[in-house]
């Protein structure tokens, strides 16, 4: 209950909920549940939103640094329904796409044939390699 003696319900919203209320500015963090903060700022969700973000407006792929901050949960969350093709994914759904991806990238980025050293020798393969997660990613969800 509230001060007033009304009572407040939480609400469980899909993603695309979410979504839509940060697009008219109604959302209530006292009683919306929104993406989480600490699963926005993680370096898995970071890994993902950089790299989608940046392969939707076409740029270099390089460079990511998961372990600094950038965008917004509003931002993140319109990257990630952008991405995911379930339609109205729930949480769950939406976590499982960014734990696939988030792991695919990882070994990305471990790969000696994505390392700076070899880019000169092959230019575009990391662009190549995320067009190939981003597919694979569409057709597994």
């Amino acid at each position: 209950m509230d001060i007033a003696g009304s009572p407040r319900w939480l609400h469980a919203l899909i993603p695309t909920d979410v979504k839509t209320r940060y697009t008219n500015a109604v959302v209530d963090p006292r009683y919306d549940q929104t993406m989480d903060q600490k699963k926005f700022e993680s370096t898995m969700f970071q890994r993902l939103f950089q790299y989608l973000q940046r392969f939707n407006q076409r740029q270099e792929l390089s460079g990511i640094q998961s372990d600094i901050v950038q965008g917004n949960p509003e931002q993140c969350i319109n990257v990630l329904l952008q991405n995911c093709k379930i339609r109205d994914p729930s949480w769950s759904e939406l976590r499982h796409f960014v734990n696939f991806l988030n792991v695919q990238l990882m070994f990305c980025e471990q790969s000696v044939f994505c390392s700076e050293y070899v880019a000169p020798d092959l230019p575009g393969f990391l662009n190549f390699v995320g067009t190939f997660h981003d597919a694979k990613s569409k057709i597994l969800s």
